[in-house]
């Protein structure tokens, strides 16, 4: 669950903040007045979001990519190689049971 705090608070409660930010994983949202402004998250959830971005990224290029590859075919060829590639897997998969 995150926590908002004020940066008076943060000054004051420094050490407090950074063990419940490391240990617990525990959030917090930096005010400056009435604003948030800063998120203070642990190094550990912050490789693993990085990681996550990073994911994502390789993930939407590769979609981009098949998306040109293919701009060439029409849905309905889209969908009956689909089809036609569904029949196979089952028919294999009938095949291996027997």
């Amino acid at each position: 669950m995150n926590k908002t705090i004020s940066v008076i608070d943060l000054q004051q409660k420094t050490n407090q903040i950074l063990d419940d930010v490391e240990n617990k994983h525990t959030p917090y949202i930096i005010r400056r007045g009435d604003h948030p402004s800063v998120v203070m998250i642990s190094y550990n959830d912050f490789l693993k979001i990085s990681s996550r971005e990073e994911i994502v990224a390789k993930f939407n290029k590769t979609w981009a990519e098949i998306g040109e590859r293919n701009a060439q075919y029409s849905d309905k060829e889209i969908e009956a190689d689909l089809n036609e590639a569904t029949r196979e897997l089952r028919e294999q998969r009938q095949r291996r049971k027997k």
